[in-house]
């Protein structure tokens, strides 16, 4: 489980907390710093096979 804040604007930068389970995170955090497909398909196939075992 990941856990972070951050300030919602329109509710006037008010601040609120997200809850996401490992994959999904990276997954969302992934999407801002990697520039290639196929880069992306990699940790998504990684985050399929963790959560396989």
């Amino acid at each position: 489980m990941v856990i972070f804040k951050y300030k919602d604007y329109e509710e006037y930068s008010k601040q609120k907390e997200m809850t996401f389970d490992a994959c999904k995170f990276i997954r969302r955090f992934v999407q801002h710093i990697l520039p290639s497909v196929s880069s992306r398909f990699d940790i998504i196939a990684l985050c399929q096979t963790l959560t396989k075992r």
